[in-house]
C-alpha cells in the first residue's frame, strides 16, 4: 500500500489482518422500486429504518422478488434495522422517550406523546414493557431480522442502554 498524505507518507505497507472474504456491502433504506433492487444486485446486508412487523413482512416479498429477477437466494442477504425505541427502566422514562420522539418531525400527523406510546409499533416503533419488547423483537426475528440498533434520543443518560443490557439482551439473545 502507498499513501502520501498531508502529515502521514507510507509506502510498501502489507496490512495485516487480511479480511477473510469481501467486505459486504451494508445498503439503507425501504424503498420498493430502487432500494430493494439494488440491495438484491448488490447488498450483503439490508439495514432499513423503522419498519413494523407487517411492513417488514412486505419488503421482505418486494426484496425477494427483486432478488429472483437477479437469480440471487434472498436469504444470502443479512437483515437489520435502525429503530426508534420507547423503552427504558420504568413507564415515566418511556413517556419521557415518547415525549422526545412526538416531537421529531415526520410525514403526515403530528402526535401527542400518549399517542406515539399507542401508535408506536404500527409506525415501526419498539416498545412497552421488557415482554413487549421481547415480543416485538421475536416477531421481528421471526422475519429474518438480526439486529436491531435501537435510537432512544437520551443519549446523555445511561438508563437505556443499561436496562437493553440488562433486561432485553439476555431474553433475546438466542432468537
Amino acid at each position: 500500500m502507498r499513501y502520501d498524505g498531508r502529515y502521514y507518507r507510507v509506502d510498501g505497507v502489507d496490512l495485516q489482518p487480511k479480511p477473510a472474504t469481501r467486505m459486504p456491502l451494508v445498503i439503507g433504506g425501504s424503498g420498493e422500486q430502487r432500494t430493494l433492487r439494488v440491495v438484491a444486485r448488490y447488498a450483503g446486508e439490508w439495514n432499513s429504518v423503522g419498519l413494523s412487523a407487517k411492513d417488514l413482512a412486505r419488503k421482505n416479498e418486494v426484496l425477494a422478488r427483486h432478488c429472483e429477477a437477479e437469480r440471487r437466494d434472498p436469504n444470502a442477504i443479512r437483515r437489520s434495522m435502525m429503530n426508534f425505541a420507547m423503552v427504558g427502566p420504568d413507564e415515566r422514562f418511556r413517556l419521557m422517550v415518547a415525549e422526545r420522539l412526538s416531537k421529531m418531525p415526520r410525514r403526515g400527523e403530528a402526535l401527542s406523546a400518549e399517542q406515539t406510546v399507542l401508535r408506536g409499533p404500527e409506525l415501526g416503533m419498539i416498545g412497552g414493557t421488557t415482554q413487549q419488547v421481547v415480543d416485538q423483537l421475536g416477531e421481528l426475528s421471526r422475519l429474518g431480522l438480526e439486529e436491531v440498533m435501537f435510537q432512544h434520543l437520551f443519549y446523555e443518560r445511561d438508563e437505556v442502554p443499561e436496562y437493553l443490557a440488562r433486561e432485553i439482551i439476555p431474553k433475546v439473545r438466542d432468537l
